[in-house]
């Protein structure tokens, strides 16, 4: 019935979304690859891309393995195992919404840098944990902190490149969603050799490497040099 439930709400979103008269976005004229490429291969955005693979990896980590662990390891109550879940998400989607009210002049690099390197240390903190309340409270605040990655690392890159910006963030967000895939195999590996609590408790590592990469700033970020109004063709086709 659960499954039913989710099937039926995404036909009828799908349904509202068809009947939404939405207007047609402006013509474009069509971006080449090679246009891309120069921003694409610049350390600045391919930094940005390793920071968002690696917080989605310990973030789907956590998501996939928190209750299991809760569970099994830490025998908590199964009704809380299942709660943690709804829990880690909830305070996920608060912080999201907290992350409205910073500043919109705000440093990016350095408000990622330190939510992700917070959450690192949270996670790290689950090797001290001595009961299952504990654990929760510890997996719910790394959820709280770092959930404000995946937007603030979409809007540093739009801001180091804004020309082609849509096309930079579609690329990163391809990118970071394969940590959803690496996520399985690797604390599959790691409870291979480790304890779970262990495996989620080593997945702060990625959130500090992915602090260090977001935090890192191109000595010389590129600038858009103006276009007049004549010459559009070629600021159009300029790499």
């Amino acid at each position: 019935l659960l499954f039913l439930g989710v099937g039926l709400s995404g036909l009828g979103l799908g349904a509202l979304l068809l009947a939404c008269r939405l207007p047609a976005p402006p013509p474009r004229d069509r971006l080449a690859l090679r246009q891309l490429l120069p921003e694409a291969r610049a350390p600045g955005f391919l930094f940005c891309c390793a920071a968002l693979f690696l917080y989605v990896l310990a973030e789907s980590a956590v998501a996939m393995f928190a209750n299991l662990y809760l569970k099994r390891d830490r025998e908590a109550p199964e009704n809380w195992a299942i709660y943690s879940v709804a829990i880690f998400w909830g305070t996920m989607m608060a912080g999201r919404a907290l992350c409205a009210l910073l500043p919109e002049r705000a440093s990016y690099e350095k408000s990622l840098g330190a939510i992700l390197g917070l959450s690192g240390i949270a996670l790290a903190l689950q090797g001290l944990a001595n009961s299952w309340p504990a654990s929760l409270a510890l997996f719910a605040l790394a959820g709280f902190v770092f959930s404000g990655s995946w937007p603030l690392i979409v809007a540093l890159i739009s801001s180091r490149a804004p020309r082609h910006g849509a096309s930079l963030v579609g690329l990163a967000v391809a990118v970071g969603a394969l940590g959803c895939v690496a996520a399985p195999p690797l604390i599959n590996a790691l409870t291979l050799l480790f304890p779970l609590r262990t495996a989620l408790a080593a997945m702060s590592l990625p959130l500090l490497v992915a602090a260090a990469c977001a935090a890192w700033r191109p000595a010389k970020l590129a600038e858009e040099p103006p276009c007049a109004a004549d010459d559009a063709a070629a600021c159009g086709v300029r790499a």
